[in-house]
């Protein structure tokens, strides 16, 4: 686990150069003052925050799986298309408590809303490179003068996905039709089973976010 934080804090340390041009002494001082508080025990472990985004990731990903398998049923994959594309903002916004925020990225995506940005790609640019899979990505954050926890877990491709993820041959006409009436720009195919497809990012404001990571983790208990 300390070898997922030290990743992430080392993309937290040149983003803070990059934006401040090698920091400023009230940046200096709040980190001093960050460092001092968790090691004093005002932040969570975060092994606990760890827990309790699993657990957010955990529920999000199975109403989603559940939706889009309901919707293949019903309507084949031309019906799960429509339902993805409304149901996980939905989900989305069901998982967003005080404090907390959840949402699916990708470097070839299909919604513009769910585009990686120059910071995200950082991170899922690590995934991309490690021959072994990293399990998640974590740390702590400063934005706006407050302390953030930010978790990234990596999203890799299933059977189901190919029928509107995949190649040529898996995606059928009347679906790749669809896509191209919804998603002129869709880059988001070509995929095959197990390739990484992007990656969840979870967004922990402290305090703010503190009730529902301490109901997560005691749900999982």
């Amino acid at each position: 686990m300390k070898k997922y934080m030290a990743l992430f804090s080392a993309f937290v340390f040149a983003a803070g150069l990059f934006v401040s041009g090698c920091g400023k002494d009230q940046e200096k001082t709040d980190d001093q003052d960050f460092e001092q508080k968790r090691l004093a025990g005002e932040y969570p472990d975060a092994t606990v925050l760890n827990r309790a985004a699993e657990k957010e990731i955990e529920s999000f990903a199975f109403s989603l799986k559940k939706g889009l398998s309901e919707a293949m049923r019903t309507g084949g994959p031309v019906n799960a298309i429509a339902v993805c594309s409304e149901l996980a903002p939905e989900i989305a916004m069901a998982h967003a408590k005080e404090g907390w925020s959840i949402m699916r990225i990708s470097d070839k995506s299909r919604n513009r809303n769910n585009r990686a940005t120059a910071e995200q790609l950082d991170i899922l640019t690590e995934f991309y490179r490690v021959t072994q899979p990293l399990p998640f990505i974590a740390g702590w954050k400063r934005i706006s003068g407050k302390q953030t926890y930010y978790y990234y877990k990596p999203i890799y491709v299933q059977e189901m996905c190919l029928n509107c993820h995949g190649s040529k041959n898996d995606i059928k006409p009347e679906t790749a039709a669809k896509l191209a009436e919804l998603y002129p720009d869709d880059a988001a195919v070509g995929y095959k089973i197990n390739d990484l497809r992007g990656m969840f990012v979870v967004e922990i404001a402290w305090p703010a976010g503190r009730a529902h990571a301490e109901a997560l983790v005691a749900d999982s208990i």
